[in-house]
């Protein structure tokens, strides 16, 4: 399941989006505060099986966890 994360979302959507989101699945974000931040949700929470993506304007994965 991917799940595009709204780049307006916050630091407790953020925490929502995490502690929910099923093993396997992958968290889409275009904004790299946000991509940083679910990583250290990520540890936070020892959620395992999550898959993060930062996307560019395209589309295009630049980076990955």
């Amino acid at each position: 399941m991917e799940i595009q994360v709204n780049p307006k979302a916050d630091d407790l959507q953020l925490t929502k989006i995490v502690k929910g989101a099923e093993s396997g699945a992958t968290l889409n974000t275009e904004n790299e505060h946000q991509f940083e931040l679910i990583k250290r949700l990520l540890v936070q929470h020892k959620r395992v099986g999550l898959r993060v993506c930062l996307l560019d304007k395209d589309g295009y994965i630049t980076r990955q966890i």
